[in-house]
């Protein structure tokens, strides 16, 4: 039996008047509606967790639909370069980039011996968080002069600078108070 759409006419009414919520259609609509609330409520909190070389072979298509948020945990050198340059020819940096377009947060974790290192302009430019291997958070400020206003709001963690970037002294003064240890690019 083919039941008229929500919007088109019946072949029996041809008034071109929508079919109203009483159909099997609108119940269907609805229940449709509802699966998928339910689905992306439960999938709010979800996280799939795992490293940069567990990520090589890449995500599977179900995991953009189940997870809410990619943790990829003790990130190295290699990794952070390609992720940097959006290297096209890696299966991870591939997944982390469909995570972002899938609308996935995803949180980088690493070692704080590797924040010298970090390319800090082009990594601050992407929508990805990161924390050293403790939870604490990683900021990347790649302006060349950084303020009272780049440090107030951030407490507990780690803030990396390039090697040129000029502090304001008090910019400076708040770090401590802040608890956050400044780190200069190499």
């Amino acid at each position: 039996m083919n039941l008229p759409l929500p919007g088109n006419p019946s072949p029996e009414n041809n008034t071109g008047r929508e079919v109203l919520a009483h159909t099997p259609d609108a119940r269907w609509v609805a229940s449709v509606v509802a699966e998928v609330v339910a689905r992306l409520a439960a999938r709010e909190n979800q996280v799939f967790t795992t490293t940069a070389q567990q990520l090589a072979p890449g995500l599977a298509p179900a995991d953009f639909t189940r997870y809410a948020e990619v943790h990829i945990r003790h990130a190295d050198n290699h990794f952070l370069a390609q992720l940097a340059g959006q290297s096209g020819g890696s299966p991870a940096i591939q997944s982390v980039l469909g995570a972002l377009a899938w609308g996935l947060r995803v949180q980088i974790s690493l070692h704080p011996q590797l924040l010298p290192s970090l390319p800090v302009k082009a990594l601050a430019r992407m929508p990805v968080s990161f924390s050293d291997l403790e939870g604490h958070t990683i900021w990347l400020l790649p302006q060349a002069l950084i303020s009272y206003r780049d440090i107030a709001t951030k407490k507990q963690g780690w803030v990396v600078v390039s090697r040129q970037a000029h502090l304001t002294p008090l910019a400076k003064e708040t770090l401590a108070p802040h608890q956050l240890q400044l780190i200069r690019q190499e």
